[in-house]
């Protein structure tokens, strides 16, 4: 074979290659966003403070029993990057996101870790709802 086909057939498979990621990366983001109790919701890990460069990273985040799940949206990998337990769960602020109408940017803390969530206004509906809706803690017996 001349070095040229080579080089050429080369190129062909790099290029079905990353073809065939795109494609398997786009359907899995699909498939987390179809899930029952899924939503678009962008993090930023930390505090915000002053003109930082932090950058939200976009993703969805999926209820889970008793936890919060957040995936990448463009990953491959079948496991949550970050999932905070309902117990620790805390919203600590809400305000709207600057330059997005009908987003909020969400103020959290969990297990001690700050982190920003910013996600539509029926996203956070859903997620103050789950928050209240959590069973108590306190062995009271009624």
């Amino acid at each position: 074979m001349n070095a040229p086909y080579l080089i050429l057939w080369v190129i062909v498979g790099l290029i079905f290659l990353a073809g065939l990621l795109a494609v398997l990366g786009a359907s899995r983001y699909r498939a987390l966003n179809l899930r029952i109790g899924a939503f678009t919701c962008d993090l930023r890990k930390g505090r915000q403070t002053g003109k930082d460069p932090r950058r939200f990273v976009p993703g969805v985040a999926c209820y889970g029993v008793g936890r919060l799940d957040w995936f990448t949206a463009w990953s491959l990998s079948p496991v949550a990057a970050k999932s905070w337990p309902r117990e620790t769960f805390e919203v600590l602020n809400r305000e709207p996101a600057s330059g997005r109408r009908g987003e909020y940017l969400v103020s959290c803390r969990s297990n001690g870790t700050y982190f920003d969530l910013l996600m539509s206004s029926s996203a956070y509906a859903g997620l103050a709802s789950w928050l209240e809706a959590a069973p108590s803690l306190s062995p009271e017996i009624i």
